[in-house]
């Protein structure tokens, strides 16, 4: 039988591994984690995101080349939206730099993002001025996806979940 001044240290010393355990955890994560800064003109701020890395850096260096899609892009380095488009741009394995002008505008519905992140090499940059304005996510980073910056002076919303959507 177990007095009430066991349990509670039973307990005690339950939490305190649980916490240990918790914050060595977190540490490893830490110690292998990249550091991405998206900075905010509008509010004058900065978000600082964390994402632990993988062991993917020869891969990274080896890809060079970029390639965006959808949204009027057609595979450049390089794409800037002027207009309104409607149709999800994917950011694929080769990176980019998308930039969305002031009067630009990127709209999706439904389950559609409106930026959609798959490239791991780390060579993706948005700049947006203009509005990103996804059904289910304005942008979504996924699972294994890089991005060096997002530099917003504009709107970044979803309809349904998130402005700013990262997957692990």
């Amino acid at each position: 039988m177990i007095n009430s001044t066991q349990g509670e240290n039973s307990n005690s010393t339950i939490k305190k591994s649980f916490l240990s355990l918790a914050t060595i955890s977190f540490l490893a994560t830490c110690a292998n984690a990249s550091i991405t800064t998206i900075s905010d003109k509008v509010s004058n701020g900065s978000i600082v995101i964390s994402k632990a890395k993988t062991n993917n850096t020869q891969t990274r260096q080896i890809k060079n080349s970029r390639s965006i899609t959808g949204g009027g892009c057609n595979n450049g380095t390089n794409c800037t939206i002027s207009n309104t488009q409607n149709q999800t741009v994917t950011i694929g394995n080769g990176g980019g730099t998308l930039t969305i002008e002031s009067g630009g505008t990127i709209s999706t519905n439904g389950n559609n993002q409106g930026i959609h992140v798959t490239s791991s090499n780390g060579n993706v940059s948005i700049i947006n001025k203009g509005s990103i304005q996804g059904g289910s996510n304005g942008i979504n980073i996924n699972n294994n996806a890089t991005v060096n910056n997002i530099n917003n002076s504009g709107t970044i919303s979803a309809t349904q979940w998130n402005g700013i959507d990262l997957q692990n």
